[in-house]
């Protein structure tokens, strides 16, 4: 399967996005936690992650659930220190820490 591009429109593309489906393919594309180079399964994941350490931790966590990733086993911990945000998921097989900003 193939995911759709959202539109061309700032508002659409800007993250956090409402109208977008996180992790849409969990299910058929799990996350590959023993890759040894460029996975394009992985780096999916890792631009929805990325995506969603935008949003405040009550988005983060209801797009995570939505996913099943929370039904999954990812736990989530946010950390925030002045002008720096982020948040760590994990599950038995792999860890993602995810930075907000450049």
């Amino acid at each position: 399967m193939k995911k759709l591009i959202p539109p061309q429109k700032f508002r659409e593309i800007r993250p956090p996005n409402e109208n977008y489906t996180y992790f849409e393919y969990r299910d058929a594309h799990p996350f590959v936690p023993k890759a040894t180079g460029f996975d394009l399964v992985n780096s999916s994941w890792l631009a929805d992650f990325a995506m969603l350490c935008y949003g405040d931790e009550a988005f983060i966590r209801d797009r995570m659930d939505q996913a099943g990733l929370a039904a999954a086993g990812f736990d989530l911990k946010f950390f925030s220190e002045q002008t720096t945000q982020c948040f760590v998921t994990h599950n038995d097989q792999c860890v993602v820490l995810c930075f907000r900003g450049t």
